[in-house]
């Protein structure tokens, strides 16, 4: 079990009783919880252990923990991890800053929770990553802070209604991180942002924003964006593995997951590597010679697994755990099991992947060219871009410059609408729910301060601020632990200062990435262009469960209280081998939704 924990925080000094009451029922209604930090303004209880990357960090004089796994910053680069007791300069610079110095002298995956003794006020803050969920309740007396939705559900401190715009803005867009939860009586704090509680209110603040790095120092020479992208790859992966002694590594053989594999390897450390590929049946769908090139590139051992439907227990999802908010389930239901039985049978501490490489490294080329026009204009440098667009776009240089000079005698507002608002997906939700849904505003709670800068790169931004796969929901036989390391902060920092014209350098999709490794993989491997895809695989599990989908997701209150359409769920599971109908694959995609109110329902 992961570690979860509940923080206590009296809105005021009169609540203080009130506040150790509610602790001491939470170890009695949980006994798994126990006290770690006790403070007139603050009580943190913690449960759980055995990931070796989640730990507890204590700061000087009790004035507070920090959850999850910190590293240092070393010269402004990313380095190691950081004792458990933080010293007493560094814990007075954090708590000074209120919470501050942390996200510019550290980085990882945290929940952060402070407590000033001077002025007695507590600081709460999420990281970056949001790796690590703050959820929160408040009452008239107490901010209750926690990670897991179960076990505070357990203590029946409210009811709870769902929030049925949050579900259906999932359904739409199942990987997108919303302001909000699931329950109208639940808050949260969204990937750093922060929040302090001072006489009785609480204040909301963001310590960490894309826009900082957008609008900072950029990195408009390639061949330094090459040097310190690849230096900075190295670092997190590095870091993030030296917790490990023993590694499991999801490999594709694509650009990503080699390039996580090159810095795992670089310089080769003392620890134990497997690889995984998945593969299904179908010519776009078996990546398996791409891995074997590249895991005996490094000499590792591959272990290749076919996808097969047959093998997947849709059964277990009624007893999946569920959280504040629906999660992307896909992965979930087919694969979890069988990794769990991997790493308990190699005795593997965590499963690594290239996850959120795609964003990462800026794939695609859709308004490059406006991005360099905003920033350079029309100099001798234009001809030279509009060539390495073309190459990647597939488009001529003529239609790419008359593109370019309409968009810059009208301008453009990038439409996210139509670039994370999915056709299939909009149907799914019934035409009362989509009428009322604001996408700009919900589906990018954080565009508005994005707004100054250029379209190509506030897409670049949405595509890195996807939902973290990092919070899976499991079952609980299935727990396991995942690093994704393309998705730490010194990356994220690093990625958007670059310019994203530069991201198709030399002509190639993610051409600066390929640049910045092409010494450090093979080169079929790192400059591999194609795809795999598995909907085949999907498609076959909706066969082969369709009467247990659809009476499940028609028993939904998702259908009940019409938010999904009957209709289009109808039609989405519709197949016929005869007729060369095949069902749609994205039906697996609202399960994430159906799944959570299926098994709070009886909650609520």
């Amino acid at each position: 079990m992961a570690q979860s924990y509940f923080a206590v925080i009296p809105k005021s000094t009169a609540d203080e009783a009130i506040a150790h009451t509610l602790a001491q029922e939470i170890k009695r209604r949980l006994i798994e919880y126990h006290t770690i930090l006790d403070a007139p303004g603050l009580i943190l209880l913690v449960a759980g252990s055995g990931d070796k990357g989640i730990d507890t960090y204590v700061l000087n004089d009790g004035q507070g923990v920090v959850i999850g796994t910190l590293f240092s910053r070393a010269q402004g680069r990313p380095s190691g991890r950081v004792d458990r007791q933080i010293d007493q300069a560094a814990t007075k610079a954090i708590v000074n800053s209120k919470g501050a110095k942390l996200l510019e002298n550290y980085w990882g995956r945290y929940a952060a929770f402070l407590y000033d003794g001077q002025t007695r006020l507590p600081t709460v803050i999420r990281d970056p990553s949001g790796s690590i969920p703050i959820f929160y309740f408040e009452t008239k007396n107490l901010i209750i802070c926690f990670s897991e939705m179960e076990h505070f559900a357990a203590l029946r401190l409210t009811s709870l209604t769902f929030n049925y715009e949050h579900i259906a803005f999932f359904t739409r867009l199942p990987l997108m991180d919303y302001p909000d939860t699931g329950f109208h009586e639940i808050n949260k704090l969204v990937p750093g942002q922060g929040m302090t509680i001072a006489d009785g209110n609480v204040t909301k603040s963001v310590y960490w924003h894309p826009r900082q790095f957008c609008e900072g120092e950029q990195l408009k020479d390639a061949q330094t964006a090459t040097r310190i992208l690849r230096e900075t790859v190295e670092d997190v992966v590095q870091s993030w593995a030296d917790l490990y002694d023993n590694i499991i590594h999801r490999l594709s053989g694509g650009l990503d997951s080699t390039i996580v594999l090159a810095a795992l390897k670089s310089p080769s450390p003392e620890r134990k590597i497997t690889a995984i590929c998945y593969y299904s049946d179908g010519i776009d769908s078996d990546e398996r010679e791409r891995a074997k090139n590249a895991a005996e590139h490094y000499d590792i051992e591959l272990l290749s697994k076919k996808d097969v439907a047959s093998e997947v227990d849709l059964s277990l999802i009624t007893e999946f755990r569920v959280s504040a908010e629906p999660i992307m389930s896909r992965h979930i239901m087919a694969k979890a099991t069988f990794e769990r039985d991997l790493a308990s049978r190699l005795d593997a501490d965590v499963y690594f992947s290239g996850e959120g490489g795609d964003g990462i490294f800026g794939a695609g080329s859709r308004f490059f060219i406006e991005d360099y026009i905003s920033r350079n204009g029309f100099d001798r440098g234009i001809v030279s871009i509009i060539q390495q667009i073309s190459q990647v776009s597939q488009r001529s240089v003529w239609k790419i410059l008359g593109k370019a000079l309409r968009c810059h005698i009208s301008g453009h507002d990038w439409d996210i609408t139509s670039d994370f608002s999915d056709t299939n997906s909009v149907h799914f939700v019934s035409q009362d729910f989509n009428k009322q849904i604001d996408v700009r505003q919900r589906f990018a709670h954080w565009l508005p301060d994005l707004e100054r800068i250029p379209a190509a790169k506030q897409l670049h931004v949405a595509t890195t601020r996807l939902s973290t796969p990092l919070r899976r929901s499991t079952h609980p036989k299935n727990e396991i632990s995942w690093c994704h390391p393309l998705l730490s902060q010194p990356l994220l920092e690093v990625v958007y200062r670059i310019p994203t014209y530069l991201f198709c350098h030399t002509g190639a999709d993610r051409g600066l990435a390929r640049m910045a490794f092409k010494d450090q993989g093979p080169k079929r491997n790192i400059f591999a262009q194609s795809k795999g895809g598995i909907n085949n695989f999907y498609q076959e599990i909706i066969r082969l469960n369709h009467d247990f989908l659809r009476d499940y997701i028609m028993s939904s209150t998702l259908i009940k209280d019409r938010i999904l359409s009957k209709e289009a769920v109808e039609k989405a599971l519709r197949f016929s081998i005869e007729d060369n109908i095949n069902p749609n694959p994205q039906i697996i995609d609202i399960m994430g939704a159906v799944i959570y109110c299926n098994r709070w329902k009886h909650s609520i």
